[in-house]
């Protein structure tokens, strides 16, 4: 299932897709969160499916498995070309600096739409 509209609805303080992952990182994830998820999956792999194999191989070598095979394999002699790249392993790594970076947002819309939900108070912790 992926998303073609907003779950929030038209009337939300929510201005956009982006605004409603933040809120879902920020407070619960909703019912539909996979749906979320797999829209985030789908962006990812068409952007990441139109790069160059040394931009993919850039990222992969960002997580730990790639990390950890280029480290074993450093020397081997036909280098990069025989890494066994894996595409699903660059999209959670992906998908996980997405999420953080929602986790982070400071966005007002959003801050104001979990306000109104009871999620976040406008009270300085003490």
């Amino acid at each position: 299932m992926t998303m073609d509209s907003m779950l929030s609805g038209d009337d939300s303080l929510l201005g956009n897709l982006w605004d409603e992952i933040c809120v879902q990182q920020r407070s619960e994830k909703s019912f539909y969160w996979s749906a979320y998820v797999e829209t985030i999956d789908e962006i990812l792999t068409a952007n990441v499916n139109r790069l160059d194999h040394a931009a993919v191989l850039a990222l992969w070598s960002q997580t730990e498995a790639g990390f950890d095979w280029l480290y074993d394999h450093h020397t081997d002699e036909n280098g990069s070309e025989n890494v066994p790249l894996d595409y699903d392993t660059v999209i959670a790594y992906l998908r996980g600096l997405l999420l953080q970076a929602a986790l982070d947002e400071d966005n007002e819309s959003v801050t104001k739409y979990l306000h109104s939900m009871g999620y976040e108070s406008d009270e300085p912790d003490q």
